[in-house]
């Protein structure tokens, strides 16, 4: 993700995430690591299968409480739509790289 998608808020601890001038993901630093605090749905998918890195905490905390927000089967379908991601136009060789980490996640 590029700086230009990265706005600091009043607080030094809060990191928002904006596409198209719209917070998409919403993050704190606490205990020196990022916390996710809200976001898009689709973005909170995303970060379960994030090539960078590894968030188990996030992943236990979505798994365990996805039924307020989204039911088992329609989060199935996000997270096989999600393993059968297709590389954007620019992106192939990055997606190259990154799929199996996608999907192996």
């Amino acid at each position: 993700m590029s700086p230009d998608h990265l706005k600091s808020t009043t607080s030094p601890s809060v990191l928002h995430i904006c596409e198209n001038g719209v917070d998409v993901l919403v993050l704190e630093m606490v205990g020196g690591h990022l916390h996710v605090v809200a976001g898009l749905l689709e973005k909170l998918i995303e970060r379960l299968a994030d090539e960078n890195m590894q968030d188990s905490e996030y992943v236990s905390c979505f798994l365990l409480s996805h039924s307020f927000f989204i039911d088992s089967e329609d989060l199935l379908d996000k997270l096989i739509a999600r393993f059968r991601i297709q590389p954007r136009q620019g992106e192939i060789i990055y997606f190259q790289k990154w799929q199996p980490v996608i999907q192996c996640k």
